[in-house]
């Protein structure tokens, strides 16, 4: 009995519906995910803004403002009598040790910061990703630019850097000084 040969046609054909119906599955799967994966990351970005904005925050409504050439998103907590109890907005460094540091960063209505929350990094694990502990986080507590030197102390500002760490803590307190200066700017232009 001979062999049967395909001809290209035939392994054309065949490929096609296979390249179909995995496309169709694929379609299908993103079709039934894609919703449950918006609302994960919008609970996960609500749960960070409380971390970081004030406490006396009731709810917060999102803003576009233009710095420096680029449009940022600052949300903006509202108090229950609805005026600006506080500010949250992304601010990213690109000094990490190992690359760009994201944060989440809240700041009072009085300009110092009321928290962060690192969003991304690839900071060593044990030593750089320190930055995201109570004991690094807790000294910007209600820190503000007229109240702070956001330098490590070793450049004469008043950082206590993280013992062999002190890149990734120059990194957050240039993110930190950064974010900082963009509220400043936003206020001064939204009084």
């Amino acid at each position: 009995m001979a062999k049967k040969e395909f001809t290209s046609l035939q392994i054309f054909i065949i490929l096609t519906i296979v390249a179909l119906a995995s496309a169709g599955i694929l379609a299908f799967v993103n079709a039934v995910t894609k919703k449950p994966i918006e609302n994960a990351e919008a609970a996960k970005k609500r749960d960070a803004l409380k971390m970081v904005l004030p406490a006396n925050v009731e709810k917060t409504e999102s803003k576009k403002f233009n710095y420096k050439g680029a449009e940022v998103e600052i949300n903006i907590g509202l108090d229950s009598a609805g005026k600006p109890a506080g500010y949250a907005f992304e601010s990213t460094t690109d000094i990490g040790f190992s690359g760009a540091i994201l944060f989440l960063v809240g700041v009072d209505a009085q300009g110092n910061i009321s928290g962060y929350k690192v969003l991304e990094h690839k900071e060593t694990p044990g030593l750089g990703d320190n930055i995201k502990g109570d004991k690094f986080s807790g000294q910007f507590k209600g820190k503000g630019l007229s109240n702070f030197k956001f330098k490590v102390t070793k450049d004469g500002g008043d950082v206590q850097a993280i013992t062999a760490a002190t890149i990734s803590s120059r990194a957050t307190a240039d993110a930190l000084q950064k974010g900082l200066e963009l509220i400043a700017e936003y206020k001064k232009s939204n009084p």
